[in-house]
């Protein structure tokens, strides 16, 4: 069988998009298929599988899954880029995507692939004494932990989630790792559940930069978070938290499955 599908990145944060409204896999293994496709080796390679399905109630519903095959519940890059897959097809100034997370809006701005997408708010939000410091828990679609450093250069960021992740036992998570830049900027660092490390996380960013704005680290309603992979603009207000940043079609192809 052959498969069409688009290679989309944000950031660096990329992932292969498949189009179910137009192919059927009803005899595929969804996780098998996932895991191969991913590969970065022996598959076209990415961070994970966005399927895109119809909806009665939107514009199009995403599912998505991370590299390991695992469901994912929201993806702030994927949404970004969904959004931008739409904007191909239609002529509108607002766009609405069903996720896992719920109906989240999103807007194309200008011409150069800048997308803003609306993410939630912020559904959980603890902090977790940790040695001298804290572990934040912040709810965003999915679960991060965050974690602020004054400086992140000498960091073993390997041997850091390790550890967190035997402190906070059996909570699955992802893990940010946020250094201050200035007053309205944040540097971050990425380790997704089921992906490993990535370039760039939409839903890592809103969290990283609701965290360090909810500690008075950062001041102002938009922030800019920069990842290894490129910047991203998480603005945050009373109602809702918005995340804007450049996203690019990689290329488009068809694999034998």
């Amino acid at each position: 069988m052959k498969l069409d599908f688009i290679k989309m990145t944000a950031q660096g944060n990329d992932y292969i998009y498949i189009d179910r409204r137009k192919t059927a896999l009803n005899d595929i293994n969804i996780k098998e298929l996932v895991l191969r496709l991913s590969d970065r080796h022996f598959g076209i390679g990415s961070d994970g599988v966005v399927f895109m399905h119809a909806s009665s109630e939107t514009d199009l519903r995403m599912e998505m899954y991370n590299a390991d095959g695992s469901r994912g519940k929201m993806c702030g890059s994927a949404l970004r880029s969904l959004i931008y897959l739409l904007s191909m097809e239609k002529q509108q100034q607002e766009y609405t995507v069903a996720t896992d997370s719920g109906f989240r809006k999103g807007w194309i701005i200008g011409d150069k692939g800048l997308v803003k997408v609306e993410m939630g708010k912020v559904m959980q939000y603890d902090q977790i004494e940790d040695e001298d410091d804290y572990i934040y828990l912040v709810n965003v679609g999915n679960l991060h932990a965050v974690k602020i450093f004054d400086d992140m250069s000498d960091l073993d960021l390997l041997s850091e989630i390790k550890r967190q992740e035997t402190f906070l036992e059996e909570i699955a998570l992802n893990h940010e790792f946020v250094e201050i830049s200035d007053s309205e900027s944040i540097n971050m660092q990425i380790y997704e559940l089921g992906s490993g490390f990535t370039l760039a996380c939409g839903t890592g960013a809103v969290a990283g930069a609701y965290t360090s704005r909810q500690e008075g680290m950062v001041r102002g309603d938009e922030i800019k978070v920069t990842m290894p992979g490129g910047e991203v603009i998480v603005k945050i207000d009373s109602e809702e938290i918005y995340l804007t940043g450049i996203v690019k079609e990689v290329f488009r192809g068809i694999i034998e499955i």
